[in-house]
């Protein structure tokens, strides 16, 4: 099977609705592209504490409504590309350890890697910090 691939058009599409995330003040402490084999898809994932709080449908409802403002549409980048990982969530864990991009947006290329008992085929990594306690008022 021939692997979809990651364009930079989608690269440049997942840091754009980060910034935009963070200047609409949803705090995302992880975001990247993740390659699912099984799929034969990539998934812009995201790490949003205040999810425990008011829930995955809310926060997908903000992420549709900053994709919405930075003028996609859901013809160009559709909400079903977008996933949330929780903070707990064992290959962000995994990831944190191996991975240190520092402050603000980062491109870092992640691939062909096991640790643990976990392989990560792909990913390109713009966040991944240590999670943080949610807040209501994200």
């Amino acid at each position: 099977m021939v692997k979809e691939l990651l364009t930079p058009d989608m690269i440049n599409v997942g840091e754009n609705l980060l910034k935009a995330l963070d200047a609409a003040g949803v705090q995302i402490t992880a975001a990247m592209w993740l390659f699912d084999p099984e799929r034969n898809d990539w998934q812009l994932m995201f790490s949003a504490p205040v999810s425990a709080v008011i829930g995955d449908r809310e926060v997908y409802r903000k992420i549709g409504e900053v994709r919405n403002s930075i003028g996609l549409t859901s013809d160009d980048f559709p909400l079903h590309t977008v996933g949330l990982l929780d903070a707990s969530d064992e290959i962000l864990g995994l990831l944190r350890r191996a991975v240190k991009p520092g402050p603000g947006i980062s491109r870092i290329r992640f691939y062909g890697k096991g640790f643990n008992g976990r392989y990560v085929d792909d990913a390109v990594i713009y966040r991944i910090n240590e999670p943080a306690v949610p807040s209501p008022n994200n």
